[in-house]
This record gives structure tokens, sequence and C-alpha cells, in this order.
């Protein structure tokens, strides 16, 4: 005869050995954390403070290496460590930017090759050029007006910004750059001229000095201990945006 008591201790301990394998494998989220899928992964905006190196490594599936070079983390550090742990004692780590890096880091990864199904490339290709608009004639050259050309010129766009891919995205003319959108990468001189403010009273606004070097970046401002964080300099902007419009 079964002992009565050994059939609800069996069931309680099933239910504990459940639990602790999801707790072991990331996929029991407690109270107080956001329900995030820590194995697919997609953005920066995923990442929490909770997670482990490792969780955010598997969840994007970048190399371990790579995580370290993108966070500035020694690479002694285990990968057990959570993310919350790594502020205030790796310096000039930031959760926040972190979210930043990983989003520049899958955005430089090569998108998939679209792959045409045998058969259909000749009847895609011939589609495009029966589509595709007939170009006018030009008169013959000796009937234009003189310093004209019959030959067709091609004009593209200039290029425009630094040529190395590093900096922000220029702003078409006429727009301001959202608060929002001030990132660590941006330069003193690009957040004053994309927002729209005087730069020296941005200097004043931060508390730095009027000789400050105008191309240092938010980031660079922050590893030397000179501003808090990225939304000091949105505060910033924002103060001084409110009293132009006061003014």
């Amino acid at each position: 005869m079964v002992n009565r008591f050994v059939v609800p201790l069996l069931a309680i301990g099933l239910f504990l050995g459940v639990i602790g394998g999801a707790v072991a494998n990331g996929n029991w989220i407690v109270s107080g954390k956001e329900m995030v899928d820590v194995q697919n992964l997609v953005s920066g905006a995923e990442v929490k403070g909770w997670m482990t190196l490792q969780q955010v490594a598997d969840g994007f599936a970048i190399p371990p290496a790579d995580l370290y070079t993108l966070s500035g983390i020694p690479a002694d550090m285990p990968m057990e460590t959570a993310l919350k742990d790594l502020e205030g004692v790796i310096e000039g780590f930031e959760i926040a930017l972190l979210r930043e890096e990983i989003d520049a880091y899958l955005g430089a990864s090569s998108p998939p090759v679209s792959v045409t199904p045998a058969g259909t490339a000749t009847q895609t290709a011939t589609e495009a050029a029966t589509s595709a608009p007939t170009p006018t004639p030009l008169p013959p050259s000796d009937s234009l007006p003189a310093g004209i050309s019959g030959e067709t010129e091609t004009h593209l766009p200039k290029a425009s910004g630094a040529g190395d891919g590093t900096g922000p995205t220029p702003l078409p003319p006429g727009e301001i750059l959202a608060v929002a959108e001030i990132k660590g990468k941006h330069t003193l001189a690009e957040i004053a001229e994309q927002t729209k403010v005087p730069l020296d009273a941005l200097l004043a606004a931060l508390d730095l000095p009027a000789e400050q070097d105008p191309a240092a970046t938010v980031r660079d401002l922050m590893n030397g201990g000179l501003i808090a964080d990225v939304d000091a300099v949105r505060s910033a902007v924002t103060d001084l945006q409110s009293a132009r419009v006061d003014n």
C-alpha cells in the first residue's frame, strides 16, 4: 500500500523540478521581468539589465568575442554575469549604450541573399525590360543651340558626410534632429547644428568649458566623466529649444 504522503510529495518535487529547469534555461520569467524571448532577440531595445552576457550573445547569435568588444567588457568577465551588475563596475559601460552598439552591429550585417527559383529569372528580366520607360531621343546635335550637346549626361547626387560610414546620417535640409534621437555617437557640433541650438549655449548647459573640442562625441564625454549620460545632453537641448521658443 502506497503511503498517502508519497504522491503529494512526488507531485511537488516534479513541479519544482520543472520550474528549476525552466529557470536554468532562461525560459522562466519571474515577476518584475518583461516577457522577452531571450532565445530570439531582434533589436537592442529587448536587452534588459537582468539578462546575462551569455543570454545576450545567444539571443542575437553574436560571438562572445564580438559582444565583449561591443560592450567594452574585459575578456575575463564571466558570461554568466548580469548586465545590471556591470554598470558601476566597468568604467563607461551602460546598458543604453550597449543597446545602440548591438543595433549598429546588427545593421552592419549583410542582408540575406534572395535566390530566384529556376525558370523565373528569364521571365523577371523580360518583365523588367518591357516595363522600363523608353527614353526620348534627342534631336541631332547640329539642330541644338550652341553649347548644348546631344549626348545624354547622367547627374548623380553629390555625397555628403565624412565618407567613412562612421558618423550619423545627415538630415534632409530644413529638418531638425529629434531630441530622443541624440545618440552616443553624435558630436557636440553635430548636435548643435542638427537641433538648431547655439554651440556655446550647449556647452554652458552641460557645464563644459568654452574651449571644449566640438568634435568630441557624447560617448567620449561620458567616458571622460564630463557628463553623466546621454539623457543629460537631451535635457540640455530640450531646455535650450524651449527657451528659444519662449523668446
